[in-house]
């Protein structure tokens, strides 16, 4: 048993340049780090907690490319993490290209098609556990209308 702490800012934006563009962003900055914390008989005070970064960064851009049809790419990034309280092994940080397209069939329902992890980059998140490599999600979204 021990204690830690962490500090940080967490900042996120939108902004709607054009009818068309839409835009928003995250940064998260975190200082975490453990107060009192003794492992083996060894003090691993002032390390950093094991799998939590230091920064994470998130940014989209969708586009109408018609009043039905809404094309957007997200850019993720996670900053390295520690493996371990001693802090000798780490996951280096790593960037995710995200792709969707939307299609608005009616005003109650929307076809979503998104590809997480568009090139296919090979990255962990703790040992031995590989996130889901490139993938292909489809949703469908229905809102029946309001009956007033």
């Amino acid at each position: 048993v021990g204690e830690q702490s962490s500090k940080g800012i967490e900042l996120s934006a939108g902004i709607r340049p054009t009818p068309q563009w839409q835009l928003q962003g995250n940064l998260s900055l975190i200082r975490a780090r453990y107060e009192n914390f003794v492992q083996g008989g060894v003090s691993r005070a002032g390390n950093v907690p094991q799998l939590v970064p230091q920064q994470v960064a998130n940014l989209w851009a969708s586009y109408a490319i018609t009043p039905t049809i809404t094309a957007s790419a997200g850019v993720r990034h996670v900053g390295k993490v520690y493996g371990n309280a001693a802090n000798t092994k780490f996951w280096p940080s790593y960037t995710l290209l995200d792709l969707g397209l939307a299609w608005k069939v009616n005003k109650t329902t929307t076809l979503t098609t998104r590809v997480r992890n568009a090139t296919d980059r090979i990255y962990e998140t703790a040992w031995g556990y590989n996130p889901a490599r490139r993938t292909l999600h489809l949703t469908l979204r229905w809102q029946p209308r309001a009956t007033n």
